[in-house]
């Protein structure tokens, strides 16, 4: 890891926790930071304490979308075999976990850079955002996961040698994680990361797709609208799941990593990818959500879509659409979603109502954790920051935690304190 002073814009969160960790020591972590911010957004530490986590949901109809928060970032090497193994293992234990669950139709999301080197994967999503044949590279990716024989240098001409065999590691990797979800019944979100890493994201989840979501949507890709070209991307890639035939699954959200998008825009001189403001990302939002409800509807069980937001607005026209649709929500075609610890007072309301929700859970040590916290501060401050009425309910949110008390079909369900 980079010191604090060297460290890239984008990677601000990892170094933020680290710089804390090394002033503060990991005194300062265990005591004030594990019993505040990890306690209301990690679902524990281990199996014990996630199932607790999870029983608690359970017990109002919202179900665990379990998040495995392994990342990395450019700058970190390609050296990080061991680590990728490490972390597919994780993933495998996870989707075990999962089917061994109670809940119906479990989600697990996962990061790619948690599998291959984020500098391998920006030079391939530089390679796949000029090419002109992105529907075979596609297919040539999903039929070396098949066979086990990927040839990198067909696809991907400019990889050298050793990127290209860190790559088929990486595939093989993919398909295991594919191949158990297929088998466990567990439906896999692939997170959607920095604009720079997206295309060769998209480009592996994708071949997933082709791959694993033959006869149901096991794979799904993830959609941020505050990029402006979201619509755009989603649309593209409805259509390639068209011609390769197989099913379709999206987690649309608005995205957490926007002013480090911004940042590194600024600093290395090309136009902001991200919407100009709050309303603008909103519009964006609402108009992916519509298409892809359209879609649903033409497509039924061949596409399964969740929406993830904290936005009530961005809820209540989703709800309208799906009933001027005729589509049945609680088949599990549409569903909704909100971090562990924010929005409850949207989650519940839409459980309640007989809406297929869920909770993204994220859970492992503190120390693995921590930039996934980071991010969900420097997220909640974009968010309050350009929406008072949100910022009015989550303060009215935390009261009512502080006064062990959320509603009063409730009362019977131990709070999540801070």
């Amino acid at each position: 890891m980079k010191s604090s002073m060297s460290c890239e814009p984008l990677a601000a969160e990892k170094c933020i926790m680290t710089f804390i960790e090394r002033t503060f020591g990991h005194w300062f972590l265990k005591t004030l930071v594990k019993p505040t911010f990890y306690k209301q957004f990690v679902g524990g530490e281990n199996k014990e304490e996630l199932a607790d986590c999870i029983q608690q949901l359970e017990r109002v109809n919202i179900r665990p979308m379990l998040a495995c928060t392994m990342e990395t970032d450019v700058g970190e090497g390609m050296d990080q075999e061991d680590l990728f193994d490490k972390n597919a293992q994780k993933i495998l234990d996870c989707l075990e976990f999962s089917s061994s669950l109670t809940t119906k139709a479990p989600l697990m999301q996962l990061k790619v850079t948690g599998l291959l080197s984020a500098d391998i994967l920006t030079h391939m999503a530089n390679i796949y955002a000029t090419s002109t044949k992105a529907l075979s590279m596609v297919e040539n990716i999903a039929n070396g996961m098949i066979n086990g024989q990927l040839k990198t240098s067909e696809i991907f001409c400019g990889l050298t040698r050793k990127e290209g065999q860190c790559l088929e590691h990486a595939v093989r990797r993919f398909h295991k994680i594919g191949m158990m979800a297929q088998i466990k019944a567990v439906k896999v979100l692939v997170d959607a990361e920095y604009t720079y890493l997206n295309p060769a994201i998209n480009l592996l989840t994708m071949a997933l797709m082709a791959t694993f979501n033959k006869d149901s949507p096991v794979i799904w890709n993830t959609y941020q609208c505050y990029l402006k070209k979201a619509l755009q991307a989603i649309t593209t890639e409805v259509e390639m799941s068209q011609k390769l035939g197989v099913c379709f699954g999206a987690k649309i959200v608005r995205g957490a990593y926007m002013v480090q998008e911004q940042q590194r825009a600024d600093r290395l001189g090309y136009p902001r990818p991200t919407c100009e403001n709050y309303e603008a990302t909103n519009n964006n939002y609402n108009m992916v959500v519509k298409y892809m409800l359209n879609h649903v509807k033409t497509a039924q069980s061949r596409c399964n879509i969740i929406i993830a937001t904290h936005n009530e607005e961005s809820v209540k026209q989703a709800i309208r659409r799906i009933k001027k649709l005729g589509i049945q929500h609680h088949l599990g075609t549409v569903n909704f979603g909100q971090l562990l610890g924010m929005s409850d007072q949207i989650t519940f309301p839409l459980a309640s109502a007989g809406f297929t929700v869920y909770k993204s859970i994220p859970y492992g040590p503190l120390g693995e954790v921590l930039p996934y916290l980071a991010r969900r501060a420097m997220e909640n401050q974009t968010v309050l920051a350009g929406a008072r009425k949100e910022q009015q309910l989550l303060w009215q949110e935390i009261k009512s935690r502080a006064k062990d008390y959320l509603t009063p079909s409730l009362r019977g369900i131990p709070a999540r304190t801070s």
